[in-house]
């Protein structure tokens, strides 16, 4: 006796990675994921070059003098630099606020960039379905994806999400 999967009563629970008779086929499923898992792609490699801002930021400040920095904050809002003076602040722990600042923020930047394009490189290969998802939603955050405040970020990061939320999708990934 054989067992047929398209028989009444043959239905049983889908093992993850395994599919049944109506689901889409793999190349199917490559193929609405790949638009999407490109575009995390892109969108970390964007945010990656923006998170170089924050960098530069903080090489210059730190080739900065103390009297330079002081010279530059009086240019700028010489009231500002009394009111930091009256609630204690000295030009050198504004500098290395300043450093300290630009610094993580860039760190910040590069490392979950990197995840973003991981995501979207394990995306396309059908593997990790956490890491896709989760780069996803880093991509739409607009406090973390620089390019999100724009709206490209949220759009890719929605999109991929909306993908990765299908049930072929989820089923597809090893």
């Amino acid at each position: 006796m054989s067992f047929d999967p398209y028989a009444a009563g043959s239905e049983r629970a889908a093992i993850p990675g395994e599919f049944s008779p109506h689901m889409p086929d793999l190349a199917t499923i490559r193929q609405r994921v790949t638009g999407p898992a490109i575009a995390l792609v892109v969108v970390g490699v964007l945010n990656f070059l923006m998170a170089a801002w924050p960098a530069l930021q903080a090489f210059q400040v730190t080739r900065l003098s103390q009297e330079d920095f002081e010279e530059q904050m009086e240019k700028q809002n010489p009231q500002a630099r009394v009111q930091l003076k009256e609630m204690g602040w000295t030009t050198e722990g504004i500098l290395h606020g300043s450093i300290w600042t630009f610094g993580i923020w860039s760190a910040v930047d590069f490392c979950c960039s990197l995840l973003v394009i991981l995501g979207g490189i394990r995306m396309m290969a059908l593997k990790n379905y956490g890491i896709a998802v989760f780069a996803s939603i880093l991509a739409a955050l607009p406090a973390i994806s620089c390019s999100a405040c724009c709206a490209v970020g949220e759009i890719v990061g929605i999109w991929a999400l909306i993908v990765l939320l299908s049930a072929e999708v989820r089923a597809a990934f090893q």
